[in-house]
């Protein structure tokens, strides 16, 4: 319904102002617990669980506690108070002994002027540690708790004019608390994100107007959209400021598809560029991209498009590249490509010049021959063949040789020749053409011209006649005649 009753008192130490409810003496009664700033104590009202409060008992904490904050700061089961001590710039740990009861209080150094105190585990480290608004430092103190109770040196972060309070919640979603303090003097609230290690910077925008002089800071989901929102209480314009919070949603990364790479270039690389371009933003923020791959390197693995340089990776290799992109906020999940070498390039072969012999019988001729090395541009050997093979026995007449060059990868390529085997008339026929060609050279002397030249016309009629046997003799005569 919303509605209350009307108010109960129950006493407090001087100046209470800050108070805090939790069940100190772990009866399932929540007690109270005021921050005094007068009487420098805190009063603990233990409650009758009826919405009652027993008599105070006051424990004592630094000069001018402004803030308590209740947490099990030594792990040990029982509830704990810590105070923000404005007039001696440090916070108080009072460990509770379970039964509502308090021990002396130890003190840590804080900023200048801390107003307020949150505690939260801000370095992840599952030790509770205690942050500060100073107000007069204009700053948040930072003290990482050791678990036992302690506190280290504190580190200052900046925050905006006069900060009077600090509230603790994973604001931008990414896993890291963060911190928001209300700047009374500035009229805004600072967003610091936290790094996840006990640090924090300010958040691009920060910081985000409110009404005037706001003096507390709580965070909650207000709208229920899944994001945390902002509320300020504002003591001069007698009002709060509602700022709900931006739902950051993840980008997502696109490693482009699966794709093939030639195993060399005309370079002798082997080079792929990858493409993360289709990776985005719901929230259309600037990301940055960040590649790995299991074999190979990148030209510069933070950009959008980078070339993949895998030279000397073996053909048939399935590399694996994967992108994560962030948004300036979260990383997204990775995506990978699958880049397989391939080899589809034909080596090329060498094939002899043509070959013409003479026949060594009617069959033909045997001729051998030699094929030269064939070159390809991922395999350093491919095999080659001969169809017919070296030292064949080859027809009279001209025989296509084809020579096939195949590399490891099942390419393959041809070339051929020629292996020429001269007929009985072709041999005669060049023998009488090489001796005619002796005397147009002048060769031969012209007192045995004309007998010479008539056995040759012989041999040659003899030949056209196709008396094959016939123009041997003759040719034979003309041996011994020029003997």
């Amino acid at each position: 319904m919303g509605g209350f009753g009307a108010k109960t008192d129950f006493a407090a130490g001087s100046g209470p102002f800050s108070v805090a409810i939790a069940d100190v003496n772990a009866d399932g009664a929540l007690d109270a617990v005021t921050a005094n700033r007068v009487t420098d104590t805190i009063s603990v009202l233990l409650g009758d669980g009826l919405g009652g409060f027993g008599a105070k008992t006051d424990f004592a904490a630094g000069s001018g506690p402004f803030s308590v904050a209740i947490a099990d700061v030594n792990a040990d089961g029982a509830l704990d108070a810590v105070t923000a001590n404005l007039s001696s710039d440090d916070i108080s740990v009072l460990l509770g002994d379970g039964l509502g009861g308090f021990g002396a209080k130890t003190d840590f150094a804080a900023g200048s002027g801390p107003f307020s105190v949150a505690i939260a585990d801000v370095n992840a480290d599952g030790a509770l540690d205690a942050v500060t608004a100073n107000a007069s430092s204009n700053d948040i103190s930072v003290l990482l708790g050791n678990g036992l109770g302690g506190f280290g040196a504190k580190t200052d972060f900046a925050a905006g004019s006069a900060p009077l309070s600090v509230a603790i919640a994973d604001v931008n979603a990414d896993g890291a608390l963060d911190a928001v303090t209300a700047n009374a003097i500035s009229d805004k609230i600072s967003v610091l994100l936290g790094d996840g290690m006990g640090g924090f910077a300010a958040a691009a925008g920060s910081p985000f107007a409110t009404g005037n002089e706001p003096r507390s800071v709580a965070v909650a989901d207000v709208n229920a959209d899944g994001a945390l929102d902002v509320v300020t209480a504002n003591a001069s314009s007698n009002d709060i400021s509602v700022l709900l919070g931006a739902h950051n949603q993840p980008p997502t990364a696109n490693a482009g598809s699966d794709a093939n790479v030639e195993c060399q270039d005309q370079l002798g690389n082997t080079t792929i560029q990858l493409d993360g371009s289709g990776s985005s933003d719901p929230d259309g923020d600037t990301l940055t991209y960040a590649w790995t791959t299991t074999h190979g390197s990148f030209d510069d693995d933070a950009l959008e498009q980078p070339t993949l340089d895998v030279t000397g990776v073996a053909v048939g290799t399935v590399i694996t590249v994967s992108l994560t992109v962030n948004d300036g906020t979260v990383d997204s999940a990775s995506d990978d490509a699958e880049i397989t070498v391939v080899d589809t390039t034909d080596p090329v072969p060498v094939c002899p010049t043509d070959i013409v012999v003479e026949p060594m019988g009617a069959a033909g001729a045997v001729v051998n021959f030699a094929i030269p090395a064939a070159s390809d541009a991922c395999d350093p050997n491919p095999s080659e063949s001969a169809s017919p093979v070296s030292g064949s026995l080859f027809p009279i007449g001209t025989t296509v040789v084809t020579v096939t060059a195949t590399d490891a990868s099942g390419n393959s390529a041809e070339c051929t020749f020629n292996v020429t085997v001269l007929s009985e008339e072709e041999v005669l026929e060049n023998m009488v053409d090489d001796i005619q060609q002796l005397f147009t050279d002048g060769d031969i002397n012209h007192g045995v011209a004309n007998p010479l030249l008539k056995i040759l016309g012989n041999v040659q009629n003899s030949l056209d006649r196709g008396h094959i046997g016939a123009a041997c003799d003759q040719l034979q005569d003309f041996i011994d005649t020029v003997e």
